[in-house]
């Protein structure tokens, strides 16, 4: 969603860089406009306006990492400087280090409740469902390492689903027909993504009624998750049984961290 660009909302590591590219690209203002150092500088600092106009930072940090590199390369091929320039540069590489040991801390509990949930989740789908039709909203890693047919909630990889939002025509009914028409056999999904109140930003309507709800994980290490509770839904009745038989089947290798709750 397209928000207007403001300098506070940008996380520190952030501020230092577009300082620095600031800074340089006034100490090298007497250089040619189109020399390769220019163009590599201007290119950075609309990469980085774009992103924070366009897109979000400052979450687990790996949205702007390109940014990062790109600047630094950037900033690397302006050289050499100004002394005054060289202490921009030096500042913004400070900020870069406070965000790396914050990263550098913060990325054991990241790591748990990937492996927590969505490996687990991965797991699961290999083993009992691989070339199935599956309904899910967090697609990435399950889409990613299995093989399956996927029925994107989120309309992230799915254009219909995509088509649908923005004529704010996706409906639980929609939701029903999408499903049956691609033979989803069960669906995996953050249940408070979905909601006809105030769903998530990726999320959607209700799920449709006739969904049968089998189990939840929920995991201690999910602050970093889309939700710390996924469910597992039969789509069809007929896979109540199957999906839950499954589900205790595979409960005997999930982690500690994560909580089997009942439907």
């Amino acid at each position: 969603m397209f928000r207007p660009f403001i300098v506070p909302h940008l996380p520190p590591h952030l501020i230092g860089i577009l300082g620095a590219l600031l800074f340089t690209l006034w100490a090298t203002r007497t250089a040619p406009p189109w020399s390769r150092s220019r163009v590599l500088l201007w290119l950075s600092l609309l990469a980085l306006l774009a992103h924070v106009t366009l897109a979000d930072v400052g979450w687990i940090f790996r949205y702007e990492a390109y940014l990062i590199a790109l600047s630094i390369v950037s900033l690397a091929a302006a050289l050499p400087l100004r002394k005054a320039a060289y202490c921009v540069i030096v500042v913004a590489m400070a900020i870069l280090l406070v965000r790396s040991v914050r990263a550098f801390a913060e990325m054991p509990s990241i790591t748990a409740g990937i492996y927590s949930q969505q490996y687990q989740m991965v797991s699961f789908v290999e083993r009992y469902y691989q070339s199935a039709s599956v309904a899910a909203n967090d697609i990435g890693a399950i889409n990613y390492k299995a093989d399956l047919h996927l029925f994107d909630l989120a309309g992230l990889a799915d254009p219909e689903i995509l088509r649908l939002k923005r004529r704010k025509q996706y409906t639980t009914a929609a939701i029903e027909t999408g499903a049956i028409t691609r033979g989803a056999e069960i669906a995996i999904v953050y249940d408070d993504w979905f909601s006809d109140r105030k769903p998530a930003v990726f999320g959607g309507p209700s799920l449709p009624p006739t969904w049968i709800r089998v189990a939840r994980w929920r995991t201690l290490h999910g602050e970093h998750l889309g939700s710390d509770t996924v469910s597992f839904y039969a789509v069809r009745p007929d896979q109540a049984d199957p999906l839950l038989e499954n589900l205790n089947h595979f409960a005997t290798d999930i982690p500690a961290t994560v909580t089997v709750l009942n439907r």
